[in-house]
């Protein structure tokens, strides 16, 4: 029997976000990553025959779990800088007027690279893992598997 549950990704998920913290796009690749970390998860231990409904239904929840926590925070963070950018309060205003101007996006920009940082990566797929100024939280492990890709 097919799948017959409806599985959302990216925008199409219950928490939109606005376009102002770029992270839209960003969440529908991390619901791929995500996706097609439970589906190898599931075919990997059935390699002469198919997975059970049941298997099947538990990988999806496990994805579903998985990504509500960090679907969240790029929701409230999505939030946060359009009500930053719309001058929502009264300090919000002398914040975008005043302050930031002042000392500059670095902290915004920070926060949100810092978010973007905590995504979900392949776990079935070994690269060359290259760092910049804001480190990787999840760290490439050895997989043993000779097919980096450069």
């Amino acid at each position: 029997m097919p799948w017959t549950m409806p599985l959302y990704l990216g925008e199409t998920n219950s928490l939109q976000v606005t376009p102002n913290a770029a992270m839209g796009g960003t969440s529908a690749i991390e619901d791929s990553i995500a996706l097609a970390n439970a589906i190898h998860g599931v075919a990997k231990t059935h390699l002469d025959g198919k997975p059970s409904r049941k298997q099947i239904t538990t990988a999806m929840q496990q994805y579903e779990d998985e990504r509500k926590p960090r679907l969240k925070k790029i929701h409230d963070e999505s939030a946060f800088v359009t009500r930053l950018q719309s001058y929502d309060t009264w300090f919000l205003y002398l914040l975008m007027r005043w302050i930031l101007p002042w000392v500059g996006l670095a902290p915004i920009v920070h926060s949100v690279s810092k978010l973007g940082s905590q995504g979900p990566r392949l776990e079935y797929v070994d690269v060359k893992e290259e760092r910049g100024t804001i480190p990787w939280l999840h760290p490439q492990p050895e997989l043993g598997m000779k097919t980096a890709v450069a």
